[in-house]
C-alpha cells in the first residue's frame, strides 16, 4: 500500500506555513508490521517549494518514517512574511514553532537555505532535534556559491513566457541535470500572472541581508 500523504498548516512566527506529510501505512493496511521509527521534517532551499522533497517523502514512508516537508514562509503555498522578513532569526523562529506544534522531536533534513537555517535552530537549541542531515550546505559557506544562487533567482523576476523557457532557464543554471522532457512538473513550482509564468516565492526574499554574515559568528 502506498504511504498516507495529507496537507496541513501550522503557525509559524507570525505566517501560516503549508506542508504535505506523508505517513508509513499501518501494520494492517499493508505496512510491514515493524513499529514507526520517527519523524523527518524536510526544508528546502531558497526559491525551492516542498514538492522538491515529494520523493523523498515517499521513500521515508515506505521505509517506516512519517516525513513532513514544509514551504518556507514567502515560498510556495506558506504566507509571505506581511513586512518582508526573510532572515535567519525568523526562518529559526518558524521552524521552532514548527516542531513545537508537531509534538516530538523529528530528524532535520535541510537543503541549502533549508540546511543553514536546521543548523543555526540546532546550534543555539540543542534540544530541538534528535539529528541533523545537510544537502548542498555546509557550517563554513562560499559566498561566491551563494552569489550564484541569488543571481539565478534574480533572472526569473520579470516571469517566462512559458514553461519551456523558465526549463530552459534551469537547464543552462544546471547543466549536468537531465532535462525533463515535459515541463509540465514546473507547474507546482510556477504560477501564471498576465501571461507570464514567475517562480512561487517572494521577490521580498531577495532582499535579506543577515544570512551570509551571520552564519559564521552563529555556528563554528
Amino acid at each position: 500500500m502506498d504511504p498516507i500523504v495529507t496537507q496541513s498548516e501550522f503557525a509559524g512566527d507570525g505566517v501560516t506555513l503549508v506542508a504535505d506529510r506523508w505517513d508509513p501505512p499501518a501494520p494492517g493496511d499493508g505496512g510491514s508490521g515493524v513499529g514507526r521509527k520517527g519523524l523527518v521534517l524536510l526544508l528546502h532551499g531558497g526559491g525551492q517549494t516542498r514538492h522538491s522533497w515529494r520523493n523523498t517523502g515517499r521513500s521515508l514512508a515506505a521505509d517506516g518514517w512519517s516525513a513532513v516537508a514544509l514551504d518556507a514562509r514567502g515560498h510556495g503555498d506558506s504566507q509571505w512574511a506581511p513586512e518582508g522578513d526573510y532572515g535567519i532569526d525568523a526562518l529559526v523562529a518558524d521552524l521552532t514553532s514548527v516542531i513545537t506544534e508537531l509534538g516530538e522531536k523529528p530528524v532535520l533534513v535541510g537543503a541549502s537555505m533549508g540546511g543553514m537555517t536546521s543548523l543555526i535552530g540546532q546550534g543555539e537549541n540543542p534540544e530541538l532535534a534528535r539529528g541533523l542531515v545537510l544537502v548542498d550546505i555546509a557550517p563554513k559557506v562560499e559566498t561566491s556559491g551563494t552569489a550564484e544562487i541569488m543571481a539565478f533567482m534574480r533572472s526569473g523576476l520579470e516571469g517566462f513566457e512559458s514553461l519551456d523557457a523558465a526549463a530552459a532557464a534551469i537547464a543552462a543554471y544546471t547543466p549536468n541535470r537531465v532535462r525533463k522532457p515535459n515541463p509540465q512538473g514546473l507547474r507546482k513550482n510556477l504560477r501564471l500572472r498576465d501571461g507570464r509564468w514567475y517562480w512561487h516565492w517572494d521577490p521580498e526574499f531577495l532582499r535579506v541581508g543577515d544570512e551570509p554574515t551571520r552564519q559564521s559568528d552563529s555556528i563554528v
